[in-house]
C-alpha cells in the first residue's frame, strides 16, 4: 500500500484524503518504509496546517518510542 501511495504521489495525484492511514502505517520498524511515509507526511502536512498536528504528533510518538 505505502508504494502505490508514493508512486501516485510521484505522478501528481492528490492522494491527501489518506493522510490519517499514512499516519497509522507509519508505525514499523522498516526504515525504507518509515522515510516514504516521513516524506508523504511533510509534504502533504505543508499544505494543511490541521493534518500538520497530526504528522507532528505523529513524529512525536516515534520519537519516544526506544523500539524503532
Amino acid at each position: 500500500m505505502i508504494k502505490k501511495v508514493i508512486a501516485f504521489c510521484t505522478l501528481g495525484v492528490d492522494v491527501s484524503e489518506l493522510f490519517a492511514e499514512m499516519c497509522l502505517v507509519s508505525y514499523t520498524t522498516d526504515l525504507i518504509q518509515k522515510k516514504m511515509i516521513y516524506q508523504f507526511l511533510v509534504t502533504y502536512g505543508e499544505s494543511n496546517g490541521e493534518i500538520g498536528l497530526m504528522a507532528i504528533n505523529t513524529f512525536l510518538k516515534d520519537c519516544k518510542d526506544n523500539d524503532k
